[in-house]
């Protein structure tokens, strides 16, 4: 007889900071706050892809074809771990999982050459699966009496679906057995399904990794490198996409910020998998730097973590990057107002004067309006979501007890 599972499954096949940790997360609230779980379930992990993270943090994948290709236990349960999924396509998936450039560059350019919805036929048949939408799962398609749940997903883009892509959504997602979303506006899209609001789990990350904690985690590359800077530092994130063509409007905010402050800068990668390219566009930045900032290429999601945690400031495009300054309580501000996503989680769960994103060219004059924020404003705002954040995690897991 099969033993019980929990299936996990998201985007943790590629090195992307937000997507690795959501697992993690599901293991160690089940660790702390619900153990008993544990012995009577196996945790599994799904990609598209199998994989092996581990290096950096990450957790080993099955790929997610076997999930749907063999037995299942019966009340068992699946978990959409979380992240901007609801709308995420089965092309955008493939592009990021090209092992270099260049292969990024020739899937976009046959995806002009051919379509995005031609593409994603190949797609589907390389990853074995049967949907344009691989994250949203269908309860139909298993034999066994399981449970499926989301855990605080996105969907803010739903909105710009074709109604038909919509349709097939929302039929999939009526099939499941708890649903939460991260921000008001995936609120918004699917309210007929009535969904629960909650914070991004990954918000909870400060209760079990302490800076003490990650200290014993992080490179000794990364310890040094923080304690060099005695007087503090900021830290500045961006992607390839946001940042062309505004390189220099971001040096330049951030000189200013580093002249009046004496603090130091570290540019900091979070996306790094294929199609986010922060290594690049922050290579790119350096070259126009007039001043010495730090950067350091080869590093583990707990440095990412302890970068942020320890820092003055932080600023980028990067969700998973904000979300882990509120979780440690510290300044942040989301860069370039085209991230919906981004800027829809901020207006959702942002305190004043950090609750939406800002064009590049304003980061100085908003640095300095939230500066003074004070230290227990943001702090009473981390201890609010990450009560709500558990609360959600407590609702999901009933389901299993129907």
């Amino acid at each position: 007889m099969l033993k019980k599972s929990i299936n996990i499954i998201g985007a943790f096949d590629r090195y992307n900071y937000g997507d690795l940790l959501f697992p993690i997360i599901i293991e160690k609230y089940l660790e702390r706050y619900n153990s008993p779980i544990l012995e009577e379930y196996d945790l599994e992990y799904y990609g598209l892809v199998e994989s092996d993270l581990s290096m950096v943090g990450g957790k080993k994948t099955k790929p997610l074809k076997d999930l749907y290709n063999n037995p299942i236990e019966k009340h068992s349960l699946i978990i959409v771990s979380g992240g901007e999924v609801l709308a995420a396509r089965i092309s955008s998936m493939d592009v990021d999982l090209s092992p270099n450039n260049f292969t990024t560059i020739i899937k976009k350019i046959i995806i002009k050459l051919i379509g995005r919805r031609n593409f994603e036929k190949f797609s589907m048949k390389r990853f074995f699966v049967n949907t344009r939408f691989p994250w949203v799962v269908d309860k139909r398609n298993f034999s066994t009496n399981i449970y499926v749940a989301y855990n605080a997903v996105g969907g803010s883009i739903l909105n710009t679906l074709i109604a038909k892509e919509l349709s097939q959504i929302k039929n999939a997602l009526k099939t499941s057995d708890y649903i939460s979303v991260r921000d008001e506006k995936s609120m918004q899209n699917i309210e007929e399904l009535k969904p629960s609001l909650a914070p991004d789990s990954a918000i909870i990350m400060s209760e079990f990794f302490q800076v003490e904690v990650l200290e014993t985690k992080i490179s000794n590359t990364v310890k040094e490198a923080v304690s060099s800077c005695s007087d503090g530092y900021i830290c500045i994130q961006t992607n390839l996409c946001s940042i062309r063509s505004k390189e220099l409007e971001l040096v330049e905010q951030v000189e200013k910020i580093a002249k009046d402050t004496g603090l130091k800068v570290v540019l900091l990668p979070i996306g790094i998998a294929a199609n986010h390219d922060d290594v690049i566009a922050l290579k790119n930045l350096i070259k126009l730097f007039k001043i010495d900032v730090i950067y350091i290429e080869d590093i583990n999601i707990y440095d990412i973590m302890y970068f942020i945690a320890k820092s003055g400031f932080f600023a980028g495009t990067s969700l998973h990057g904000v979300i882990t300054s509120m979780s440690y309580a510290i300044p942040h501000i989301g860069l370039n107002k085209d991230i919906p996503k981004l800027d829809n989680y901020l207006r959702t769960w942002g305190v004043s004067g950090q609750d939406h994103c800002i064009d590049f060219n304003e980061l100085y004059e908003s640095y300095n309006n939230i500066k003074d924020i004070p230290k227990q404003k943001l702090i009473e705002n981390k201890d609010e979501m990450i009560a709500l954040s558990l609360k959600n995690f407590d609702s999901l897991f009933m389901c299993l007890d129907k």
